[in-house]
């Protein structure tokens, strides 16, 4: 083996980055021969050559620099190694006074992207042309996809542009496009991306082309004109602008001039759905939202299931909107809404944007305060210790366009008011030593309608609520929570692997000196607490005077504007969840005992922060949570005992890792003997997960059970499943099958899906392409 320290005096310059050679450069060769001719201005390397310059490294059966042509060539096996990327052929060739380059039979790897190709050529600093090439950003082109062009682009860090593109998919040809481009850098980039092509029976088969346009640095936008086969031309908008680090704007829409209508009720519509959002906060103490969902019609949802779905987040929709204000004595806000309800007889009800013909009632606007806690007195004693004073105001403005306030017949509710809610608290702790604790709570809630006709009295009402609390806790360590390095001294000797092993090579052998090396053994420790809480709740006072019209409608929870509205000695009586699980506040005494059982684990230990806070060092996992809470009315203590009791509350819980995720709330009725029941239990067995949900009240008569799995059948092919059934009906309410194809590269997903609801039926195939995603392989092959 020979080594050649080659200085190159030329008066030509290689190119700037790559393959950088020029005046005073020294090359490093190592080769089996070396033959210089014509007065050193040729050279020739032959066997096994290895050039080194800089952070370059060539190699090739031979190499030739002809200085007089500038020409430097190397042939057979040729490797190209950069910092960069790695570059294969039979030969190289490169000119150093056209500072150009090209490579026969090439094959291009980098970090992101491949490219295999008759012909490459460098054109400048960081462009290169390959002919007759296929692209993939795959790991494995071989068992995913590529796309075939006649000319590839590639512009390092930036993008592909590939002319007369073929898609191949497992070396099948797919489709083709005359034109195609590939981001392959981190910064945004306008062009086209890759089209998403599906097959469902409500829709046909489907082609949508997404092209990106990265407007600035804060703004872009995405607009995927598709069509439809069933329903014909449409496609989506999504814009997107960062206003400043904690305030976006975004817009979203799909279109669909629908040809499936025209053709079943005869006549021609425009659908759609428009989201957009608004949030802007200027400062820290400021924040302005702005919201609005808008849809053609109450069809649009079934028709267009996965837009819709991800969108819809309640059964109503319209405007709404926010601004609130933080100062150093209180919040200031104001907001408003104008709704629609998703419920309807008929779904092609409304007939345009501003079309709220319904029962929604609209806030147009109300405004709040609220006050920001006064401390009259905080003593660091037992007795008396801590006083404080606070509370909100709010004006709301309630308006159900549809009703005339003064066409209403004497069944109708009352829906145009104007409420005024006003609620100071006062907060006093009686007795506080660290482990025994008494404080009490009074809150006055009074409110004022007006309904804005000389006919109808004004309403009033008011409703003093006292909460007296005494509690103490006792915890429970078990273990202490640490990391310790510990001499492994008994493992013994540790026997040589046997030969007759079918291993690809040799395993190593541990002798005891490797075994009693130190190792870090992590000890976690546990703490259970335990609370106990008795609690008084009283209203010392109530009253309700003014309109006994909307005195009777208050008595039902579908009178209500909201829950201030409820009589509060009665509201635990007439809600259906959140209110009817409440303790009864009109002279009730509640026992809870509340258990929690955490896990302590210690950090590795950090040079740069340990030292400084002990909490840094550890973290903690409530391991196990049992709350239990029972209430006890005290008037009438003439009734017996057991009609005397209120709602039973438990709530319990169990986090086992990924093994088991157990949550179970339920509220019992004793006099009723009604139950409220969520349960919901996920369990991970590493090749499926599976989950069970119940939902469950004997008040509103709504019984729901919810199961599924999704199961690994092999390293690339998964299966969902996933059914809702309403227990009161007997009946599938939602059956949900899907199975997706997806190579372990983690290229690209080919799903199979089938969803049947009590509205429709729908199948569907989806191709979706990953483009350097990360969290792709995670999101479709695991749902639960």
């Amino acid at each position: 083996m020979l080594f050649i320290n080659i200085t190159i005096f030329n008066n030509e310059t290689f190119a700037k980055s790559k393959l950088q050679f020029k005046v005073g450069d020294k090359v490093s060769v190592f080769a089996k021969k070396a033959i210089r001719r014509d007065q050193g201005k040729i050279f020739e390397a032959i066997g096994n050559t290895v050039i080194l310059h800089g952070e370059e490294t060539l190699y090739g059966h031979a190499a030739r620099f002809d200085m007089n042509k500038n020409l430097f060539e190397i042939n057979g096996n040729v490797r190209y190694l950069t910092k960069d990327l790695t570059l294969y052929g039979t030969y190289l060739n490169y000119n150093a006074a056209t500072e150009n380059m090209h490579i026969d039979n090439a094959r291009m790897f980098t970090p992101g992207w491949r490219i295999v190709a008759r012909k490459v050529e460098k054109t400048s600093l960081e462009k290169y042309v390959a002919y007759e090439a296929e692209f993939t950003t795959c790991k494995d082109c071989t068992e995913s996809w590529t796309v075939y062009g006649e000319k590839v682009e590639i512009t390092v860090n930036q993008y592909v542009v590939i002319t007369n593109a073929l898609m191949r998919i497992k070396g099948a040809d797919a489709f083709y496009l005359p034109y195609l481009v590939f981001p392959i850098k981190n910064a945004r980039e306008t062009g086209l991306l890759f089209p998403q092509l599906s097959v469902r029976n409500t829709q046909g088969f489907s082609y949508a082309q997404p092209w990106f346009w990265a407007i600035n640095q804060s703004s872009d936008m995405t607009l995927t004109p598709t069509v439809w086969a069933e329903r014909g031309l449409g496609g989506d908008i999504e814009y997107r602008n960062a206003l400043n680090n904690a305030s976006n704007f975004q817009f979203e829409s799909r279109y669909i001039r629908d040809d499936f209508l025209l053709r079943d009720l005869n006549e021609e519509i425009d659908r759609y759905l428009i989201n957009t959002e608004f949030n802007y906060r200027p400062t820290n103490n400021q924040n302005t939202y702005i919201k609005l969902f808008e849809m053609s019609d109450l069809d649009f949802p079934n028709d267009n299931p996965l837009y819709s779905t991800e969108r819809i987040i309640a059964t109503e929709y319209g405007s709404q909107g926010f601004y609130n204000q933080r100062f150093e004595t209180g919040e200031v806000g104001v907001e408003a809404s104008v709704q629609k309800t998703l419920i309807q007889e008929t779904n092609r009800y409304y007939t345009d944007l501003f079309d709220l013909s319904d029962n929604m009632v609209n806030i147009l606007p109300r405004l709040e305060y609220s006050f920001t806690p006064i401390k009259v007195f905080d003593y660091k004693r037992n007795f008396l210790n801590l006083l404080y004073i606070g509370g909100k105001f709010d004006a709301t403005d309630f308006r159900q366009n549809n009703f005339d306030p003064y066409q209403l017949t004497n069944t109708d509710p009352l829906r145009n008011v104007t409420r005024v809610n006003l609620q100071p608290h006062i907060h006093l702790s009686l007795f506080d030593n660290g482990v025994f604790d008494f404080r009490t709570t009074y809150e006055l809630g009074f409110q004022y309608y007006d309904f804005k006709r000389n006919d109808e009295r004004d309403f009033r009402k008011y409703s003093g609520l006292m909460k007296s609390e005494f509690s103490f806790g006792v915890d429970s360590i078990y273990g202490l929570a640490y990391r310790e390095k510990v001499n492994v001294k008994n493992l013994g000797e540790v026997k040589d692997v046997e030969e007759n092993l079918k291993t690809i090579g040799k395993l190593p052998k541990f002798s005891q000196e490797e075994a009693e090396k130190a190792q870090e053994v992590i000890y976690k420790g546990y703490k259970h607490i335990q609370n106990y809480k008795f609690i008084h709740h009283f209203i010392p006072g109530e009253r309700e005077w003014g309109n006994q019209r909307f005195k009777s409608q208050i008595s039902n929870i579908e009178g209500w504007f909201d829950y201030q509205d409820s009589i509060r000695s009665q509201e635990f009586l007439i809600g259906q969840k959140e209110t009817r699980t409440q303790i009864s506040p009109a002279n009730t005494f509640e026992i809870q005992w509340n258990n929690s059982l955490i896990e302590k684990t210690p950090r590795a230990l950090d040079a740069l922060s340990d030292g400084l806070f002990l909490n840094d060092n550890f973290d903690y996992r409530k391991v196990f949570y049992f709350d239990l809470s029972q209430g006890i009315e005290l008037n009438d203590s003439d009734r017996r005992f057991e009609s005397r009791l209120t709602r039973l509350g438990v709530d319990m819980g169990m986090d086992l890792g990924r093994y088991l995720d157990l949550r179970v709330r339920e509220f019992y009725f004793h006099e009723e003997n009604e139950n409220i029941l969520t349960f919901s239990m996920r369990n991970d067995f590493n090749l499926m997960r599976v989950l069970n949900e119940i939902s469950s009240n004997d008040i509103s008569q709504i019984k729901v059970y919810r199961w599924g799995f999704d199961l690994e059948l092999s390293d690339e092919i998964v299966l969902l499943v996933q059914e809702t059934r309403d227990i009161e009906a007997n009946q599938t309410t939602e059956k949900q099958y899907a199975l997706n194809y997806a190579p372990g590269n983690d290229c690209w997903m080919l799903s199979f899906g089938y969803l049947k609801t009590i509205n429709q039926e729908n199948f569907s195939i989806d191709f979706s392409l990953n483009l350097g995603n990360p969290s792709f392989y995670r999101r479709i092959r695991r749902i639960f």
